[in-house]
């Protein structure tokens, strides 16, 4: 049949053809001189539907529609002639089409599309540029293969992490998964690679780069971890044990687990980027101390055989059933992890396991403070009698120290080397064999007489004084109390401030990030008492905190890598923000101030990022001077987006080939007085009087940001009445499932109440674009497929930039190479 009310805006859909026009008007030459750039072309004249529709089933050659023929020419960039400037679809030339476009152009355009013509009929944009698949039936949809996306499928998506920042979602809650480039760096969209923020790496910008250097001096290249360490994340430090500098094993597998990575240094070495040469470590012989006990107890009756095994520190030593204590000793000091024991043995002749039972007593010599637990595996023990069985304990907690220096000497970690305190009362301190006695341990650990009083220097490395204690401590039972600030066996070095550090050792599941000076992310000057932050990649400069402070427990922001030097921290459309301020400044899902709080994870106030500028509402047609402003050609604003703030936010929009319906909620006001005022989305209106009209306030509601246009009706004459007012609010230009007003303040309202409802929940779609152009996120604009211009989200064309109405007579088509993708 015809479908006269599409005449002759729509030709019948002819199936089969490679290529369908539709809602092709009365012969129109238009020539296209905006610099943007945009493909010109001429619309050619439509056969009557009706001859068309017998042609068709006549199988003539006549069923075929020309297509449209276009051309374009546009200066090359860099070579000549103006950049290309912004949509032209969406300027002055789309409103006088617009006047001279026949009334009742969108009705023809829907009725279109429900007889199987216009833009829902026809096959999808760029036929999915190859990299999906059109689907379908009146409204064909590209359903893009994994990797792409966009409402064409040409753009490409980037790998997915957890947000290093982002707004949280629920009271301690953030860190979303698959988020893209992790919030950590730029998606080029046609690529589908991020761009990460120096200091991290990976496919998703989700793990950050150890520290490195040089490992000497004149080293032809750097190494992570300067060569002495190796780079770990938290998760791997977690679970693994070297009995160096990590002691136990457990799990981590919280955000941060595969995305905070940091150096575990090679015995010898120290610091967070293992840069700095440890010295020998042994006991204070000022304090008093004693050794580690540790007791096998075996019993293996008649016809004892067999062996079994004691590992300690990750080294393992297979002890026969009837060794003596001399060679449990021997095996025992075999191991690389101990030095030197002595083994004594009661009960029984002889034997480590004895058929009445025997108790071996290993005393650790060399090894000092509370050392771990020797495991026993007694798998192998084997008896004719009773079953064999063998137990290790511990019966003395070892308590002698195990310090640089053995706290009686200062280590210059250039060197790796000890310099032993030398006044009267030190001046028997020297090296010692790392037991009792002296030696070449390196350690300031023996002294041929006993040490009574505290340390004194002559000159301390702070310089802030000398003599006992520096100065800058008090001398309590041999040993200096360092005032705050002052470390040191004799307070000779400052100390640097704390916080929680970035990388370390989890001590049990999921517990993890201590405090530790510099917080682990940078090196303690001692003589100046300031951390020196990682200074690779400016992760963590501090300089603008006051001197003394400085912890490297704060992260700075993005600037724009791609800008010169002093471009603006934020790209100057943001400002730096922790993620606990970004947590009280969440929206919830409905886009109502969420309430959050973010302040017990470690990371509360250590991990910073780029919070945007925000638009003041979606529609704000007053606010050409806005840092948001979208204009000219989208009386629009929206948000800064980007973990560098350096990209725009498009207009979002309803898709008017789907259904949908407004949202309508109702206030009902009884009362004779008063005022009371209503709050949408975290937006507080001025006072709503009792006898204000429809008219009022709709404009005091609209006067809002969060409110673009509402209609307002009355079932009485005013607000408040004493027979109770319903007004009835139907939102025009906000989409989707609307959050309810709430009221305030109506308690001043006389003899009355104030309750809200909602009478009809929205199901207009809010879709960037309104699912029909692409974001140009350079400037904030959509580029919208052929045949789609800017609506004003009520169903018909406008400036709200968003690609939701279908133009009947312009096909007019984006220019993919316009298209900014950061």
């Amino acid at each position: 049949p015809r479908a006269p009310a599409c005449d002759p805006r729509c030709p019948p859909r002819v199936p089969g053809t490679k290529s369908q026009t539709h809602c092709i008007g009365e012969v129109e030459s238009r020539r296209s001189t905006e610099a943007s750039g945009f493909l010109s072309r001429r619309l050619v004249p439509a056969p009557a539907p009706g001859k068309a529709m017998r042609e068709h089933r006549a199988g003539t050659a006549q069923q075929r529609v020309r297509s449209v023929s276009r051309s374009r020419r546009r200066p090359r960039r860099g070579v000549g002639g103006p950049e290309p400037a912004a949509p032209a679809n969406m300027g002055a030339g789309v409103e006088e089409r617009r006047q001279r476009r026949p009334a009742g152009g969108l009705a023809a355009a829907l009725l279109c599309v429900a007889l199987g013509f216009g833009p829902g009929a026809r096959a999808c944009p760029r036929k999915c540029s190859g990299h999906g698949v059109c689907q379908g039936d009146d409204i064909r949809i590209c359903h893009c293969f994994d990797g792409y996306t966009g409402q064409d499928c040409s753009l490409r998506a980037c790998p997915a992490g957890n947000a290093f920042i982002d707004y949280a979602t629920a009271n301690n809650v953030a860190h979303a998964e698959l988020t893209e480039c992790s919030n950590n760096g730029a998606c080029d969209k046609f690529t589908g690679e991020c761009t990460c923020r120096p200091g991290f790496q990976g496919a998703a910008c989700d793990r950050k780069i150890c520290p490195s250097g040089k490992p000497y001096a004149d080293a032809p290249a750097t190494k992570l971890c300067f060569g002495h360490g190796t780079c770990m994340s938290m998760r791997e430090a977690a679970e693994k044990i070297d009995y160096n500098e990590l002691q136990t094993s457990t799990t981590y597998d919280l955000w941060d687990a595969d995305m905070l990575y940091g150096c575990v240094c090679d015995e010898g070495w120290t610091g967070f980027d293992c840069s700095l040469q440890d010295c020998p470590k042994g006991d204070n012989v000022v304090t008093a101390g004693v050794d580690e006990i540790q007791s096998i107890t075996c019993t293996c009756n008649t016809a004892c055989s067999g062996t079994f095994t004691l590992n300690f520190r990750g080294q393992t030593a297979t002890i026969p059933h009837d060794a003596t204590a001399q060679l449990l000793e021997f095996l025992l000091e075999q191991l690389t992890t101990i030095t030197d024991v002595t083994v004594t043995h009661t009960g029984g002749d002889y034997a480590v396991c004895e058929d009445d039972g025997a108790t071996t007593a290993i005393t650790f010599i060399a090894e000092k403070g509370d050392l771990p637990a020797m495991v026993l595996d007694d798998t192998n023990l084997a008896s004719s009698g009773a079953a064999a069985t063998a137990s290790v304990a511990e019966t003395q907690a070892g308590t002698r120290e195990y310090v640089t220096c053995s706290n009686s000497g200062t280590c210059n970690h250039e060197t790796g080397v000890c310099s032993c305190y030398s006044n009267a009362l030190y001046a028997n301190i020297k090296s010692s064999d790392g037991k009792s006695g002296q030696g070449k341990a390196g350690d300031c650990g023996y002294t041929g007489t006993p040490v009574t009083g505290c340390p004194s220097v002559t000159e301390s490395i702070h310089g802030d004084g000398t003599g006992t204690c520096s100065g800058v401590g008090t001398c309590v039972s041999n040993a200096c109390t360092c005032n705050a600030g002052y470390v040191g066996g004799a307070c000779e070095e400052k100390s640097c401030t704390a916080g929680n550090a970035w990388f370390d050792e989890a001590t049990g599941a999921n517990t993890a990030h201590a405090s530790a000076e510099c917080a682990n992310m940078g090196i303690c000057d001692r003589k100046a008492g300031e951390c020196k932050c990682e200074a690779d990649f400016e992760l963590f400069n501090n300089t603008g905190q006051a001197a003394g402070q400085i912890s490297c427990n704060v992260m700075t922001c993005l600037t724009n890598a791609t800008a010169s030097a002093d471009w603006p921290t934020c790209g100057g459309h943001g400002t730096c923000e922790t993620i606990s301020t970004f947590a009280t400044n969440a929206l919830d899902e409905q886009l109502n101030p969420g309430g959050y709080s973010y302040s017990t994870p470690w990371d509360a106030n250590m991990v910073r990022g780029c919070m945007c500028t925000k638009s003041p509402s979606t529609t704000n047609l007053g606010s050409s001077s806005s840092d948001t402003f979208r204009g000219p050609y989208a009386f629009a604003d929206t948000d800064w987006t980007g973990p560098e703030c350096s990209t725009a936010a498009c207009p979002y929009g309803d898709d008017p080939l789907t259904p949908g319906v407004n949202e309508i909620q109702t206030v009902s006001c009884q009362g004779t007085g008063g005022a009371f005022r209503l709050t949408f989305r975290g937006k507080l209106s001025d006072e709503l009087r009792f006898d204000m009209t429809a008219t009022e306030m709709k404009t005091a509601l609209e006067a809002l940001y969060s409110i673009g246009e509402v209609s307002v009706t009355f079932s009485d004459s005013t607000l408040c009445t004493s027979g109770t007012n319903t007004a009835t609010i139907e939102f025009l230009t906000e989409f989707g499932d609307l959050p309810l007003f709430t009221a305030s303040d109506f308690n001043t309202v006389t003899s009355g109440d104030v309750s809200i409802a909602e009478s009809q929940k929205g199901t207009k779609e809010f879709l960037e674009c309104a699912n029909h152009g692409l974001c140009n996120i350079g400037i904030g604009q959509c580029m919208c497929m052929p045949g789609w211009v800017s609506s004003d989200g009520k169903g018909t064309f406008g400036h709200r930039g968003d690609c939701g109405y279908f133009e009947v007579y312009d096909t007019v088509n984006y220019d993919p190479a316009m298209l900014e993708t950061g």
